[in-house]
């Protein structure tokens, strides 16, 4: 239990790359409350719980390509005539 609560005070911060990290984590267990198999008959409700969950877990942004892919490499900013791997893009990709 004390390890859950160090996982949800982390998620309080208001860093990006904090929260999306914390999204990776979560992937797999949006899959287990899922039973609900797709048929032709109940897509509007598979519809429904399937957005209800990517959007629990900050998802939609990837489904519906709203975020944008940030560049592989950025400015050093010690030395702006060389570049250095983007954070951001590692992120992305893993997320992706």
């Amino acid at each position: 239990m004390a390890s859950s609560s160090s996982v949800v005070s982390s998620s309080s911060t208001s860093a990006p790359s904090a929260r999306a990290s914390l999204s990776a984590v979560a992937i797999p267990n949006i899959l287990n409350p899922l039973h609900l198999r797709l048929d032709r008959n109940n897509y509007a409700y598979w519809r429904s719980q399937v957005l209800e969950a990517v959007r629990a877990h900050d998802l939609d942004d990837f489904l519906f390509s709203t975020r944008l892919r940030p560049d592989a490499f950025i400015p050093d900013p010690a030395n702006p005539h060389q570049s250095i791997n983007n954070p951001d893009h590692a992120i992305w990709i893993r997320l992706d």
